[in-house]
């Protein structure tokens, strides 16, 4: 892909770019703290909350990824905590990493639930999704 901030941002950059499995390591790290299996689900959702969050180049993908991955680490930490599935879905890394950067950005719980509406469509429950993720990441002084 060459110099990725040269890289415009569009569906076919973002498969590529996905192509190359930019999560995995970390994923694999959050996974192995609980001997989580990890489950393969898509990052194509990501797409136009990215887009919505600014994204322009697959530049500003890695930026991201960078900036916020020990956030999205520590926040992981505290969410796996409070499940007892034995899996995790790969696409928990980016969506913690989304996270982060909305909430360092001073989005608040408002910036969440934009977020999950961009994942997930409108529903009652992605306010008190963002609500609960807003207080873990308080009690880990994230924001």
């Amino acid at each position: 892909m060459g110099n990725y901030n040269e890289v415009q941002l569009n569906g076919d950059t973002f498969n590529s770019y996905l192509e190359l499995k930019p999560y995995r390591r970390l994923a694999e790290k959050i996974a192995g703290i609980s001997n989580a299996q990890l489950y393969e689900d898509s990052l194509a959702p990501y797409y136009s909350v990215l887009l919505h969050m600014g994204m322009k180049t697959i530049g500003d993908l890695e930026r991201l990824r960078n900036t916020y991955s020990e956030g999205a680490y520590q926040l992981a930490l505290i969410r796996m905590a409070s499940t007892r599935s034995g899996t995790m879905d790969y696409s928990m890394v980016l969506q913690n990493i989304c996270i982060v950067a909305i909430l360092k950005q001073g989005f608040g719980v408002a910036g969440l639930m934009r977020l999950f509406a961009g994942l997930y469509g409108e529903n009652a429950y992605n306010k008190q999704r963002a609500q609960r993720v807003f207080e873990q990441a308080q009690k880990i002084n994230l924001i």
